[in-house]
Parts: C-alpha cells; sequence; structure tokens
C-alpha cells in the first residue's frame, strides 16, 4: 500500500511548483493555475450557483436524506488519478470493488481539498446539506471546473460520487448524483463512509 499512497500524494497533492530547468522558471501544477484562476474569479465576482439531487433510481428511489455533499475544484491530476479507479470499477462490470478501493479514492479527494487549502483556497472548499429529497444548492461559486463529492452506504455497498461540474459565472447550474454518474461502488467490510471531503 505503501507505493500506491506514494502515488496518490504526488498525483492528488500537486501544491508543489516544478523547475523545468536547473536555473529556469517554475512552472505552476494544474492544481496551482486552477486555484489561482477560481480566487481571481471569486474576487472579480465571477460566480454561479449549482444545484441537484443525490438520488438512486430503480423500482424505487433512494434518496441522500440530510446527507453532505462536497464541492472542490478540480484539476487534470485529480482528473486521472480517479477516471483510472473509475476504470476499474467499469472493467469489474460495475460489481462492488475491495473497500480498499473506496479508501483510495476517498483519499485522492481529501489529498485534494487539503492541497486547496494549503494553496490559500480554504474557501473554494465548499459543503452542503441535502435535504430529505436529496436536494443541494451551492450559492456563490466562482466560475470553473469543480467535482462534486457524495458517499452512500448500505449494509452491502458503498456508493462514491465524485462528478464534474461546471459553474459560469451568473448561471444556475445542475448537476445531480445519480446512477449514472457513480464514481465506483465498493463492498462496506471494514469500509467506514465518512462526510465528503
Amino acid at each position: 500500500m505503501a507505493t500506491s499512497m506514494a502515488a496518490l500524494l504526488g498525483l492528488a497533492g500537486c501544491a508543489q511548483t516544478i523547475d523545468t530547468t536547473a536555473e529556469g522558471p517554475k512552472q505552476e501544477s494544474g492544481l496551482q493555475r486552477v486555484v489561482r484562476e477560481m480566487l481571481a474569479s471569486q474576487a472579480a465576482g465571477r460566480l454561479g450557483s449549482l444545484h441537484g439531487t443525490a438520488v438512486i433510481t430503480g423500482p424505487i428511489a433512494v434518496f441522500m436524506a440530510n446527507g453532505e455533499v462536497g464541492l472542490i475544484p478540480n484539476s487534470p491530476e485529480l482528473g486521472a488519478v480517479l477516471a483510472k479507479i473509475h476504470q476499474r470499477w467499469i472493467e469489474g462490470r460495475r460489481q462492488p470493488l475491495p473497500p480498499q478501493e473506496f479508501q483510495r479514492a476517498l483519499l485522492a479527494l481529501v489529498l485534494q481539498r487539503e492541497a486547496v487549502k494549503r494553496l490559500g483556497g480554504e474557501s473554494l472548499v465548499r459543503l452542503a446539506k441535502t435535504d430529505e429529497k436529496g436536494q443541494y444548492r451551492f450559492e456563490q461559486v466562482p466560475e470553473g471546473q469543480w467535482r462534486l463529492v457524495g458517499s452512500m452506504n448500505s449494509q452491502v455497498s458503498a456508493l462514491l460520487w465524485a462528478a464534474p461540474v461546471e459553474v459560469h459565472p451568473g448561471a444556475l447550474s445542475e448537476t445531480s448524483l445519480s446512477d449514472l454518474n457513480i464514481l465506483l461502488e465498493a463492498r462496506t467490510e471494514k469500509t467506514e463512509v465518512g462526510p465528503a471531503p
């Protein structure tokens, strides 16, 4: 697990600058650029709103009632990590993965959240409560690319979402967490599902 942890720390926590040459200028990481641009949008008042519903449909709809969803800045590095995790779930024909896969994905999201804070973007990490029908709303969100994060668990499995969302200034974006955009499902044996990062 040490190798996997190091890989995630390197990809999801990309808060360090990279020297392009021994004496040359430093290049921003993808996350540094995203945070810088979102903070500039926030300062300039280029804000939008986001709302939606967290629900699993089927013969009986199951809402994420009185839960919590999070909104964190997206970056190319985080997108690459989550795409690999999601691909493993798809290749397994959407059958529940081992609990460690859930923890790996959650770790990537937590590391992203912490890296954003280290870069001065604490105001960019958002949480919202869902109502009894799983509805949530985020106001005054800087324009840009985000990840809408949530989880639901049962006695059998845990679901994790990290849906990409784009917020436009002056607009109300609608993105729901549903069967259509689940990141992964994992068995709940030894899996503790915490609040959204």
